[in-house]
């Protein structure tokens, strides 16, 4: 069995960056409780998934030696790993929907098969949809827009 040095490289880069900004977020958020989340609990959420993506797709390399693998896109690559990462820096700064806009504005620009005028509306989907379940449905402490910067 051998293994397929994109997939092996991608998730090595996915795992990499998941650690690093997962030990960044435990030294410099406070995490709290899924009762009572902190402002790094989300951040610390996505290091963790983005840790498993990684693993996930460690595994799947090892494993899928007949597919063909089309070449990797890398803005598309930047620009997820990106996404959580602007996530985490911005969200204390500017406030949940600055942060959710940010991200995933960025994320919609991985693909180039999604119009301007499509990624506008998911971006504010997205953004809809969790404003109404992390700040309106759960309670979640973060404000949606920071007073310091926007007030």
């Amino acid at each position: 069995m051998t293994r397929n040095r994109i997939d092996v490289t991608a998730g090595l880069v996915f795992l990499g960056i998941g650690v690093l900004a997962g030990a960044h977020v435990l030294t410099a958020l406070e995490i709290g409780t899924p009762g009572a989340m902190g402002p790094g609990f989300f951040p610390l959420t996505l290091c963790g998934l983005l840790v498993l993506f990684g693993l996930a797709i460690i595994a799947g390399g090892r494993l899928d030696e007949l597919r063909q693998l089309a070449p990797i896109n890398p803005r598309a690559l930047v620009a997820i790993v990106a996404a959580p990462v602007v996530f985490g820096m911005t969200l204390r700064g500017l406030g949940f929907v600055p942060a959710l806009v940010l991200s995933c504005g960025l994320s919609v620009t991985a693909s180039r098969q999604i119009a301007p005028r499509e990624g506008l509306c998911i971006v504010v989907a997205v953004t809809a949809f969790c404003v109404a379940v992390f700040h309106y449905g759960i309670g979640m402490a973060i404000p949606l827009l920071n007073p310091a910067f926007f007030g």
